[in-house]
């Protein structure tokens, strides 16, 4: 008898979740809100992959994949011919050069880099960073410049 009061209950329920709302009137300002299906708010906000803009070709898989191989090639292929051209064949470097082993020297990116002006970058240049002695003098003037700010 238990087993089949709680059939006859769960069917009762379940009929009432399948009943669509009662018809509202036309007059009713929150009809609308009943007409509207329900949507799932967490699939909506929740969207993988999302970056805030219109996907682009470049945002597909292969475009992807291709772009990461490019990318894999052209830092081979830079680490190769820098090995050749400075340690190999001994070469000394050119400006390019320079101003590269002077930003990464400094953790700087070449965006960052390029916002300094000409001066600020050649005078950083003349300064040979890259070498153990020049980034240990520019240390030093820069701990002394900070103790002149302090008194």
């Amino acid at each position: 008898s238990k087993s089949s009061s709680r059939s006859t209950a769960s069917k009762r329920r379940s009929s009432k979740s399948k009943q669509s709302p009662a018809p509202t009137s036309k007059s009713d300002p929150d009809s609308s809100e009943a007409e509207l299906p329900e949507v799932d708010v967490y699939e909506v906000v929740n969207m993988v992959g999302w970056q805030g803009r219109k996907p682009t070709f470049w945002d597909i898989l292969p475009f992807q994949i291709v772009y990461i191989v490019v990318y894999i090639v052209q830092s081979i292929w830079f680490y190769l011919r820098w090995i050749v051209k400075f340690n190999l064949l001994g070469k000394e470097y050119g400006r390019e050069e320079e101003e590269y082993l002077t930003y990464k020297t400094l953790n700087l990116t070449y965006t960052r880099w390029t916002e300094l002006s000409e001066e600020q970058r050649q005078e950083l240049r003349d300064k040979k960073l890259w070498t153990k002695l020049g980034m240990k003098e520019y240390r030093r003037e820069m701990i002394q410049a900070r103790r002149r700010k302090k008194y």
